[in-house]
């Protein structure tokens, strides 16, 4: 089973075909961006409803440092507004006079992405990475998972195997768990819950239940699970 994972517009992929990858690996980078608001109804004191008339760049256009954004043309002078930053124009308001730039951060700050599967890379694609599984099994649960989300599991089902060496990043999986155990697993870095019965306690770890009680059964130790964002098909494999 190939897992497709969709690389941001200005994202550089750091993996090639045939790559074996797991949790630990950089599968690409995006350089860090800020959006900044260019207010020319006062910059040029103009209606916000006549910017389009002294606007040089359009919506989707790219930005450099010092190119011309906006002018207006006067009897005895003219005015420029010129951009002191890199990026892209995403938007452009007309009911207070705005231009919204996205702009890129200086090159040494950017965020990594890891791989949040182990498997193989199958093909590297414009809009992302395809990377080969060996799926096992396919659960649904309940609601859709807010983000992507990948990890290890542990079955919980004796607490004298609760540890850190075992349970530390790893998907908890459990018909229920007490407050108690809750607060005590959380201490020992686990990545997140997959449970029958709602968690007694609020958590800003991700959480998942079961829709069908019996798909506790199917899942086996020793497997990975994945989640893509907005599913609510958790898949399993070894």
């Amino acid at each position: 089973m190939n897992i497709f994972l969709t690389v941001p517009q200005n994202g550089k992929i750091l993996v090639k075909a045939g790559q074996k990858v797991d949790f630990e690996t950089k599968l690409f980078e995006v350089k860090n961006q800020k959006t900044v608001k260019i207010d020319l109804q006062k910059k040029l004191s103009i209606s916000p409803q006549n910017i389009f008339f002294y606007l040089k760049k359009f919506i989707g256009e790219k930005i450099k440092k010092g190119d011309i954004l906006a002018s207006k043309k006067g009897f005895f002078s003219s005015k420029k507004i010129k951009s002191q930053w890199d990026g892209v124009l995403k938007e452009i308001d007309h009911q207070k006079g705005l231009l919204i730039i996205e702009t890129e951060e200086n090159d040494d700050k950017k965020s990594v992405f890891f791989s949040p599967v182990f498997g193989q890379v199958e093909k590297i694609e414009k809009e992302g990475i395809k990377i080969k599984i060996e799926k096992k099994e396919e659960i649904e649960v309940k609601e859709e998972a807010k983000e992507i989300f990948g990890a290890k599991i542990f079955i919980f089902e004796n607490e004298n195997e609760v540890n850190s060496q075992n349970v530390e990043e790893k998907l908890i999986i459990a018909e229920e768990i007490n407050s108690i155990f809750q607060t005590k697993l959380e201490a020992l870095g686990v990545k997140g819950f997959l449970t029958i019965k709602k968690l007694p306690k609020e958590t800003t770890l991700p959480t998942f239940q079961f829709k069908n009680l019996d798909d506790i059964k199917k899942i086996k130790k020793n497997w990975s699970c994945f989640i893509d964002k907005n599913s609510t098909k958790m898949i399993f494999y070894e």
